[in-house]
């Protein structure tokens, strides 16, 4: 509104004074940014895309598997006799493990009894947030197994829990790794 004045009085011809300050320029592209922190953002985009790679080669596998072992009816049950079906809650502690594995590299170079810690106080957690999570989701009885894999993965994936736990995970690493340099 103000520029739009002092074009009325350019106009009109009257002495306006002089013209405001130009806006301060933009600020550097690195300006606000922590580097480390970019690096470290770039740095966990390139695992999360790892882990869900593994997830993807985990899922062709279980699939594989399910499918030659047997094929499994709408109702859950084996279509043979004597083979055993695979339930729901195999696939999900298949998966579970699988997941928890995946970020446990992370702790590769702790000691085997901290990473055992580690690994269960994990499970334990991630395990009650799946649970709480299918329940939400309601029956899931009828899906086969590579149905019941998709699931999970997308589960796993979920910023609820995937990020809560992969986050706990690299705390878990930090504080211990800290903790063991500082006994040295």
């Amino acid at each position: 509104a103000e520029m739009l004045a002092r074009q009325d009085d350019l106009a009109a011809g009257a002495d306006i004074g002089p013209m405001p300050a130009a806006p301060p320029a933009p600020p550097a592209a690195t300006d606000g940014y922590n580097l480390d922190q970019v690096d470290s953002y770039l740095e966990n985009i390139a695992r999360d895309r790892g882990a869900i790679e593994e997830m993807e080669k985990r899922e062709q596998m279980i699939a594989a598997q399910a499918s030659a072992a047997a094929p499994i009816s709408p109702g859950g049950a084996a279509g043979g006799a004597d083979a055993a079906p695979i339930s729901i809650e195999d696939v999900t502690l298949q998966c579970e493990d699988k997941y928890v594995n995946d970020l446990m590299e992370q702790a590769k170079a702790l000691p085997d009894e901290v990473v055992s810690e580690i690994r269960a106080e994990v499970a334990g957690q991630l395990h009650e947030k799946v649970a709480f999570k299918l329940d939400q989701l309601g029956d899931l009885s009828t899906l086969r197994p590579e149905e019941m894999v998709m699931v999970m993965e997308r589960v796993l994936l979920s910023p609820d829990i995937g990020q809560e736990i992969e986050s706990l995970v690299t705390l878990l690493v930090t504080y211990a790794t800290n903790r063991l340099q500082s006994m040295m």
